[in-house]
Formats: structure tokens, sequence, C-alpha cells
């Protein structure tokens, strides 16, 4: 019982804080813009604090880097029009916002040990 209520208190301790406002707001501007914004900096400004400032704070709060948090979102976009779609990997990888496709099979393949193509043909098999 006292570890039920240590843990209820440190949530409410956690959500509570103008620092966990903050975070919810920044992961809410990933969800908005992430197909078009792709550094820290950007989404800093957007909150009007500085990307250092905005780093350390997400860190804290989450346990992983604000670019973290950018880069899985991008992922997993790329990962669901991978699967779901015949979009070819360039048309992903223009959606996505990204200028160059090789880059986008650099930054997939860096985050998923995978390349896109092989990804989606081994993953499809996989589940169909």
């Amino acid at each position: 019982m006292y570890l039920s209520r240590l843990y209820q208190e440190q949530l409410k301790e956690q959500e509570a804080g103008p620092d966990r406002v903050l975070l919810k707001k920044f992961l809410a501007k990933v969800d908005e813009t992430y197909t078009e914004l792709h550094e820290v900096a950007a989404y800093a400004d957007m909150l009007n604090i500085s990307a250092g400032h905005l780093s350390e704070l997400v860190k804290a709060q989450s346990g992983k880097p604000a670019i973290a948090h950018i880069h899985e979102r991008l992922i997993l976009e790329a990962k669901r029009l991978l699967f779901h779609t015949d979009y070819a990997i360039k048309e992903i990888a223009f959606q996505l916002g990204f200028e160059d496709a090789s880059y986008f099979n650099r930054f997939f393949k860096r985050l998923t040990a995978y390349t896109p193509a092989y990804y989606r043909s081994n993953f499809r098999e996989m589940y169909h």
C-alpha cells in the first residue's frame, strides 16, 4: 500500500510541473510537424525557448533526448508507410521531409538496422 501511494504521489508531482507541460507541448508539436521539421532548434523556436534548454528538459522528463523523439516519430511513420502502402521509397522519403532518398535510406538503416526495402519485403511477408 505504501509503495502504491508513493507511486501515485510521484505521478501527481510529475504531471503538475511546468516542465511536464512543456514536454507534452513538445511531443504534440512533433506529432503535428515531424514531416517538415527535423531539428530540435525548430521546435525550441516554436516553444520560445533555447534548443539546449529544450533538450535538457526533454531528457530530464522522458529519459530520452529531444532528437530521439523526433527520430522515433519519423521512423514510426516510415514503417507504417513501408508496411501499408505501395509508395516507392523515394516517395516515402519525400513525404517525410527528406530531400534525398539516399539520406533517408541511411537514416532508416541507422535507426532500425534494416534498409527500407528490406524492412518492407521481410516484414510484410512475416505478417501476411
